[in-house]
């Protein structure tokens, strides 16, 4: 999710062998590029994630409409964003998420605070 608001960058690989005691894997150094490249609200954008993922079985439009408490808005809100009512959190792509929360931001009703 943090590609939202960055690109990252590798820096280096640092083979296991260079720390003590040894872990098992290597590692990577990576740089964070902070940038405004996505339209979105980061504040609605993080409330939008837990929102959705707050009870990973629960289908987004359950999770949605338990914060929203408005089945007609809910359904709506992802009927206008091409997902369907019985798709799960997991199941959306990075794109998904930030059109939803674009969406959402739209609606004046909608408060996820």
């Amino acid at each position: 999710m943090v590609n939202v608001f960055a690109d990252i960058r590798i820096i280096k690989y640092v083979s296991k062998n260079d720390f003590l005691p040894r872990p098992k894997i290597d590692s990577i150094v990576v740089e964070f590029l902070f940038n405004n490249k996505n339209e979105v609200d980061k504040s609605l954008f993080i409330k939008v994630v837990k929102t959705i993922f707050a009870q990973r079985r629960k289908t987004i439009y359950n999770n949605l409409n338990q914060r929203i408490n408005n089945k007609e808005i809910s359904e709506r809100i992802l009927n206008e964003c091409n997902i369907e009512l019985s798709q799960r959190a997991e199941d959306l792509d990075i794109i998904k998420f930030i059109e939803l929360a674009q969406k959402i931001s739209t609606y004046k009703e909608v408060d996820l605070l």
